[in-house]
């Protein structure tokens, strides 16, 4: 279905055809102010949904408790913790390759990656869809990759990415770095060693902040974050269900708090106008987890590289 069939069944009750050109044209500018990529570009005039980057959450369990990490893991209590399950991110990627034309590249991500059990069959599964071109499975290098890991990455469109916590000395007898590598080098599996010996950025503590409209729409536009991140039913609460969110932060606060505050703010799967839904998403000006950030247009200061903290933080202002 071309997009402005679309919108035609989306908004065309009783309006004027220059009406509905306005509303496309500004649909599509929304749309590509932040995925202006020329293939997108094209695609989308001629009426198909690529979405350029997809991040997948599959647990928030951590092997370690990073104090400044952008996926909110220092906010989970132990029983707080989300982790899907292997048959319902299938069912969700299912539909969702339903309702689109293509992903270009999928992040896997946790917490900890290699805590999710299913991740051989996950990895498998997702390799096997062709409407998906790339695979990039994110680890901090604390678990040593098993012989059915290491077999369900010897895909070309796979990539494990390392991330070097080496910077702080507390974690040298944790990381597992040189093993993983020569694995990876014997198996052939394309790497790369995302070295972060400079500062982190300093998230700063995340609690609503009451903003206006305009002060959330400038920090949407400041953040510029380029993907968008999935996350799914959590295994032990099925009535809590997963679906798109413009980030990971903003997928774990929907996990912490409540997906009704932030009604509007994601794409459900399960949904009957997916195809739709996914464009209204694209052309919103913020979202509500926007209002949680600190301000982006500001500097900030650096924090030492994955710093650990023992304390579980709340969604709360710091005390002065």
């Amino acid at each position: 279905m071309c997009i402005f069939t679309l919108l035609i069944l989306l908004w065309g009750g009783g309006r004027s055809n220059a009406w509905l050109q306005a509303r496309l044209a500004k649909l599509a500018r929304s749309f590509l102010k932040r995925f202006g990529t020329t293939y997108v570009r094209l695609r989308l005039l001629l009426g198909f949904i690529d979405i350029p980057q997809l991040t997948i959450v599959l647990t928030t369990k951590c092997t370690l408790r990073c104090e400044g990490y952008s996926n909110l893991m220092q906010y989970f209590t132990p029983s707080d913790h989300f982790t899907t399950d292997l048959n319902s991110i299938q069912n969700d990627i299912e539909r969702l390759l339903q309702g689109i034309s293509s992903i270009s590249s999928i992040h896997i991500i946790g917490g900890e990656t290699l805590l999710f059990k299913q991740l051989p069959e996950l990895m498998h599964f997702l390799a096997s869809k062709k409407q998906i071109k790339a695979l990039e499975l994110i680890t901090n290098a604390t678990i040593p990759f098993s012989q059915k890991l290491l077999d369900s990455l010897a895909y070309k469109k796979t990539r494990v990415i390392i991330s070097d916590y080496s910077a702080n000395p507390e974690l040298t007898k944790t990381l597992c770095q040189e093993q993983i590598l020569q694995a990876l080098q014997e198996h052939n599996i394309k790497h790369i060693f995302y070295h972060q010996n400079s500062l982190w950025r300093d998230m700063g503590r995340i609690y609503k902040r009451n903003r206006t409209d305009d002060e959330n729409k400038r920090n949407f536009l400041a953040c510029d974050i380029p993907c968008v991140t999935f996350i799914g039913a959590d295994s032990s609460d099925k009535a809590q269900k997963g679906g798109i969110f413009v980030c990971s932060l903003a997928s774990s606060l929907a996990k912490l708090r409540s997906q009704a505050e932030f009604a509007g703010d994601f794409v459900s799967l399960d949904s009957s106008t997916l195809s739709s839904d996914i464009l209204r998403f694209y052309a919103q000006d913020f979202f509500k987890s926007c209002d949680y950030y600190p301000n982006k247009w500001e500097h900030s200061d650096g924090i030492p590289v994955a710093l650990q903290t023992k304390e579980t933080l709340t969604l709360s202002p710091p005390v002065s």
